[in-house]
């Protein structure tokens, strides 16, 4: 009897599952969910083609994709792309042209792939922020599946966005492991750094690192002191040289404009709305557009630009103000600095958010059609009536719009 007693206890035992395997366990059903919801919503764009909106510059008509020789590898790492520098983005179109050739399927299908992969990445790194897989399974789903970006993913000349993100998310997820274990220390500030370097050379805006870097510190409780400051210090030269480069990129291009038009007052408005438009939007994802033109100089700014640059500096006073209170609010609001280099690159171009339109004369009329599975953008200007009607294929009506 007690020999019963004895089997029927440590069955009970054995069905206990400890903290730790619970954990994996509920792990393992969150990325299987975010992974299975990404895929569901992004489904609709493994059916779509090319656009004419920088598509044929970055893959139809790009003859620095047609060939993986070492020599065209090197004139990959050594030629500026649609005003761009951005290596690794046009490498890894020329290995999707490698295997797919002009086949648009094979391009969508590698930019819904590494988005997944993102995702994922950033579940990891919530989680090693945070310690609470519901919390990083949020945010990761909200990372995925959110409209603004629908760009990145559906529009394969975007290519540059979810690859920068790999490899940018990779090394923060690196640092925090540098910054939490003991061990291996050197090796995970070495990947650390690598996959910085690599997300610079995927796209510019990975200069905004360093400085996330120091907010990851603030966030773990790092007190802020030379040392700090100083192993910061290879990551700010790269981001210094890498935003040297992308300047000159811009101007060889001709993509830097200026706004003669438009006064110093008038630019600090415009920074600041564009600013406040990103947190509005991201919050409230609504009247999504692919271009976001500036005022008619004809006619006075609406109050609201006038109104942005006080929410923002209450938005700034609301940080400091929180500073010690709060850091995973501060830390969540600061991560915004991440939108900073479109906002500083938006009077070089054509809208008052971001979205380059290779320093073309702003089109007098555009005109929105969303129908089914696709957003019609119609320009009537002069200057741009050989381009026609571009038509860019995105998600139905769960995730309708080309946003930025």
């Amino acid at each position: 009897m007690s020999k019963n007693k004895k089997n029927i206890h440590s069955n009970r035992i054995a069905e206990i599952k400890s903290p730790k395997e619970s954990g994996q366990q509920s792990s393992i059903i969150f990325i299987l969910l975010l992974v299975l919801i990404t895929y569901l919503c992004f489904s609709n764009a493994f059916s779509n083609g090319f656009t004419n909106w920088d598509d044929n510059k970055y893959i139809t008509n790009n003859l620095l994709i047609k060939s993986l020789s070492y020599d065209n590898i090197k004139n990959i790492f050594s030629t500026y792309v649609v005003g761009n520098y951005h290596p690794f983005a046009i490498l890894s179109l020329a290995i999707d042209y490698h295997f797919y050739k002009l086949d648009p399927s094979g391009f969508h299908t590698t930019s819904i792939l590494i988005h997944v992969l993102n995702v994922v990445l950033v579940f990891f790194l919530i989680k090693l922020l945070s310690g609470k897989s519901i919390s990083a399974f949020i945010s990761a789903l909200l990372f995925g599946i959110h409209p603004m970006h629908v760009e990145s993913v559906a529009w394969v000349a975007e290519r540059k966005d979810v690859l920068y993100v790999l490899f940018y998310i990779s090394s923060l997820y690196f640092y925090v492991l540098y910054r939490k274990l003991s061990h291996k220390k050197p090796l995970f500030y070495l990947l650390t750094f690598i996959l910085f370097i690599f997300s610079l050379l995927s796209k510019g805006q990975a200069v905004t690192l360093p400085i996330v870097l120091l907010l990851i510190d603030y966030f773990t409780g790092q007190k802020i002191n030379k040392k700090i400051i100083v192993e910061k210090i290879p990551f700010f030269i790269m981001s210094f040289i890498m935003g040297v480069v992308a300047i000159k990129a811009q101007i060889s291009s001709g993509s830097v404009v200026d706004l003669p038009h438009y006064s110093l007052i008038e630019g600090v408005l415009f920074g600041s709305f564009s600013f406040l438009a990103y947190i509005f939007k991201m919050i409230f994802p609504l009247n999504l557009s692919a271009f976001y033109p500036y005022p008619e100089i004809e006619k006075s700014l609406p109050f609201y630009y006038y109104l942005s640059p006080f929410f923002l500096l209450a938005l700034v006073y609301f940080i400091f103000r929180f500073y010690k209170k709060n850091k995973a609010l501060v830390f969540g609001l600061t991560m915004l600095l991440n939108v900073s280099p479109a906002i500083a690159a938006a009077p070089n171009f054509e809208g008052v958010m971001q979205f380059k339109v290779s320093g073309r004369k702003k089109p007098e009329l555009m005109d929105y059609f969303v129908k089914g599975n696709k957003v019609r953008i119609e320009r009537v200007d002069k200057s741009l009536e050989k381009e026609g009607a571009v038509i860019l294929d995105m998600l139905d009506g769960r995730i309708a719009r080309l946003t930025h």
